[in-house]
């Protein structure tokens, strides 16, 4: 029995998802051994702590879509639209809401960065793909 390509799919972005969250808790906790900490109840207010939590979620935000096309073997377009609507809808929400006290090119600088996270991580992840060959 085969396994259709719908099904791949969904589980590609299952683990694309979840990829997304392990690395930005592992890339949290390096900083974390170096004392360099952020959180809920402990905004990045200075310069560091910033740097830090902007380079992890961008990394952890191309991580996700990467593997998601790995695993589905392709990049389709709902890729596309997955990893864009749920990050900018995390980030966006974050933005408006828990993040409100920092500045705003900081605000600014999450959100904007999804649309290169994942375009990122998709562009790396078809790298990876065999190629066809064209007659």
């Amino acid at each position: 029995m085969t396994r259709s390509p719908s099904w791949r799919l969904a589980v590609a972005i299952l683990i694309g998802i979840l990829t997304v969250f392990l690395v930005q808790a592992g890339l949290t906790l390096l900083w974390k051994a170096n004392g360099i900490t952020w959180g809920p109840k402990n905004l990045p207010y200075a310069p560091l702590p910033q740097v830090g939590a902007l380079s992890s979620a961008f990394i952890a935000g191309i991580m996700g879509p990467f593997v998601a096309v790995l695993i589905a073997r392709r990049t389709a377009l709902v890729l596309w639209v997955v990893f864009l609507g749920i990050g900018l809808a995390i980030d966006g929400f974050a933005a408006l809401g828990p993040m409100q006290p920092l500045p705003m090119w900081f605000r600014v600088s999450w959100v904007s960065s999804v649309v290169f996270q994942v375009a990122i991580g998709i562009t790396l992840g078809s790298s990876f793909l065999k190629k066809k060959a064209t007659p």
